[in-house]
Parts: structure tokens; sequence; C-alpha cells
């Protein structure tokens, strides 16, 4: 699952077994007690979040989540564009064939350092780093 932050930028990458409303929910709890409830998230129109148990939580939270349109994933298009980076950076890395970075998790973390520390011309050329410590005055994040 791909979270992107519309303020910062900042993504948040995470593999799952399943995509089920509870494993969902469960990650998304887990990620919102680390930063902050988002005011809008937008998602696609999966089970999981249509389910009961999502609506349920959103409610809970105060949390109103848009869908984007079905056949449009475009509408979506910060998470969108930054899965388009990381399959464009794991096929990258396999490519050069290092033997330290066979498995796609190893792929995606170095994928997701190196995008949160390379100098982004949406924000002015400042790291993502630096800029979700300025979105949201929290200092730094390490």
């Amino acid at each position: 699952m791909v979270v992107v932050d519309a303020i910062s930028k900042w993504p948040e990458i995470f593999e799952l077994n399943n995509i089920t409303a509870g494993t969902t929910v469960k990650l998304l709890k887990e990620l919102f007690a680390r930063y902050v409830n988002p005011k809008t998230p937008v998602s696609d129109n999966g089970t999981q979040f249509i389910s009961e148990l999502f609506k349920q939580m959103c409610e809970e939270r105060d949390i109103t989540h848009v869908r984007t349109p079905p056949y449009h994933p475009q509408s979506n298009g910060q998470a969108e564009r930054f899965v388009d980076i990381l399959k464009r950076g794991i096929k990258k890395l396999k490519g050069e064939g290092s033997p330290t970075l066979r498995s796609n998790s190893d792929c995606l973390d170095t994928v997701l350092l190196a995008y949160r520390t390379m100098p982004n011309a949406a924000l002015q050329g400042k790291a993502l780093l630096r800029s979700w410590e300025d979105a949201y005055g929290l200092g730094s994040v390490c």
C-alpha cells in the first residue's frame, strides 16, 4: 500500500500479505497514530476502502474520505506518480544486478530513502524530509 501526504509529498510504503478491510484499517490507525489523522484522504475504490469497517474508522476520526472515479487512477495523481517512481526505481536496481538488492523489500527501502532525501523541484529544491518538517513544524523525524 502506498500513502502520500498531499501537503509535504511525504510517502509511506507498506507491504501487505492481504488487502482486507481489517488489515487496511489496522495499518492506517497505526500510521495516523504516528503522524496525524488526515482531513481528506483520497483512495481508489478497493473493497477495503468501501467497507463498513473503513467507513466506521473515518466517522470515528472525523475523516472525510474521497474515492477516485472508477477507471481513473490519475485522479489520485500523487500516489500514482509515486507508484511509477517506485516501479522505475525497482527496475533500475534489479537491472544493475547488485547482489545486496535482490528482494523487492530491499529495493523499496532504497528507492524510498533516495526519494525522501533527494532535492525535489516541486518543493523549491528541498528534500522531502526538510519539507515535512516545515509543513508540520515538528522538527526532525529522525
